[in-house]
């Protein structure tokens, strides 16, 4: 989540506080406001299967859930700030795949409501799954046609833009550039996480795990 918010992706505040040697980990709430009065009101929020009327144990693309297209449409449709949001939409999926981050279903993607038409919510629920063995490795949502993302070519990520020359050429743009700064931002983390006292042999695969999906993008 502290990688994302350096890519500018928005993201609530996190931290890791310890009690005694028992770490835990704390997310500011998103979803609530203080009104004028001092009392905290309650925002409402609606994740995607809810949008579209999909079961949550449909929540993956392959099982029935909505995948990359559906959700573009759903900002189209009903996001007071459309193009912003499905750009924002873009970038946590480009930054998903960069880390490794196999379970970003439809039920990790929400409309906010602050004002009668909903937008795009913070991004949550941001980890990399790829570094444990028992979890799924095929991607929550396909990227083109393909779930595997060590077989995703720019091919499969043109598919996600209008078909023109332009649009390919911005997205290839786009996710070089967020690449190789995902790549750096997670080293300049690592260091800053562990001079902070937090530190962990996962970071490192983490990182890993990011030079490898990082080289895939650069190498279309």
């Amino acid at each position: 989540m502290r990688l994302a918010h350096s890519l500018k992706i928005d993201v609530p505040k996190t931290d890791i506080h310890w009690v005694g040697n028992t770490p835990y980990f704390l997310v500011e709430r998103y979803d609530r406001i203080k009104t004028t009065d001092g009392t905290i009101k309650r925002l409402h929020q609606e994740d995607f299967c809810q949008a579209l009327g999909i079961m949550p144990e449909l929540k993956y693309e392959r099982e029935g859930g909505p995948g990359i297209q559906k959700s573009m449409g759903l900002l189209e449709n009903f996001s007071s700030q459309p193009v912003a949001d499905q750009r924002s939409f873009l970038h946590r999926i480009v930054f998903n795949y960069l880390i490794g981050n196999a379970d970003a279903h439809g039920k990790n993607f929400s409309f906010l409501y602050k004002r009668n038409t909903p937008d795009l919510s913070p991004a949550y629920d941001m980890l990399c799954t790829a570094i444990y063995p028992n979890l799924a490795q095929k991607m929550a949502m396909r990227i083109g046609k393909e779930y595997d993302p060590d077989k995703v070519f720019f091919r499969h990520w043109s598919q996600l833009v209008p078909d023109t020359a332009s649009a390919k050429k911005n997205l290839e743009k786009e996710l070089t550039k967020t690449a190789a700064l995902c790549l750096e931002k997670a080293h300049d983390l690592k260091s800053s996480l562990e001079k902070e006292g937090i530190k962990s042999p996962i970071f490192e695969e983490i990182c890993d795990v990011i030079s490898k999906r990082v080289k895939r993008v650069q190498d279309i």
